[in-house]
This record gives C-alpha cells, structure tokens and sequence, in this order.
C-alpha cells in the first residue's frame, strides 16, 4: 500500500496526474495507492483532545481499568460515566477514559463532537491484549 497525503486544497491538476502515475504504477507491481486529505474538522478536533492521553502515563491500572469498563459496558454519557468512577474528584477519570478512548476501548462516534454527552460504550478485548503494555 502506497499513501500520498496532499491538503484538498492543494490538489492540482499536476498533483492529480502525478497521483494517477503512482497510482499505474502500483497497480503494475500489485500494490495498491491511496491518496489521504486532511481529515473533517470535528475529527481532527476530537484527535486533538484524546492525543495527549495516548501514552502509556495515562493507561489506568487493571483494577479502575476494569471499573471504567463495567460502567460503560452498557453505554454511558462521558460526563456520567467519569462522576460514576469518582465521584469526588471526577475530573481526575478523564485521562484513563481518553486513554481508553484513544486504544478503542471505549467505542466512540469519532464523526460526532467529544463532550460530556457523548456516548461511550465498552469494547470487549481479550484479557492478555494490553493496549500499551
């Protein structure tokens, strides 16, 4: 798999016959060409507020892994879910669940604006599949 990433904005019709080039030759060698813009401004702005909690600082322990997902296993509000964790100090759940988030073990409709209302819903994962060791 070949991926060029141009900006729609930048698409040229020099750029566009360059493109259709790659993309001959890929397909002579079997491969396949696929060509990647920016992504929808509510998808970029949701991966700007998880990225920060994707390292492994922010991986919850086993025990308030297993808590986050027993709350959301049947879906639950964000805001809802975090006070659920911790009541007195939800504010402090919010990494663990964005890390979660960001590994897809929590289910999010990343095309929809993350807030507090959002929906979240447990991902079933094997017990030995670690997200960040």
């Amino acid at each position: 798999m070949v991926y060029d990433v141009k900006p729609a904005k930048r698409m040229t019709m020099a750029v566009r016959d360059q493109f259709e080039e790659t993309a001959r030759v890929c397909e002579m060698t079997g491969w396949r060409h696929v060509v990647l813009h920016e992504p929808a401004p509510t998808v970029a702005a949701n991966l700007a507020f998880l990225r920060n909690a994707r390292h492994s600082r922010s991986h919850p322990g086993s025990e308030l892994s297993e808590q986050i997902g027993n709350v959301f296993s049947g879906g639950r509000a964000l805001g809802e879910g975090r006070e659920m964790v911790n009541r007195r100090f939800p504010a402090l759940v919010m990494p663990f669940i964005k890390h979660l988030i960001w590994h897809r073990r929590l289910s999010v409709d990343p095309t929809e604006r993350l807030d507090f209302d959002t929906i979240a819903t447990t991902v079933p994962q094997p017990r030995e599949n670690q997200c960040c060791g």
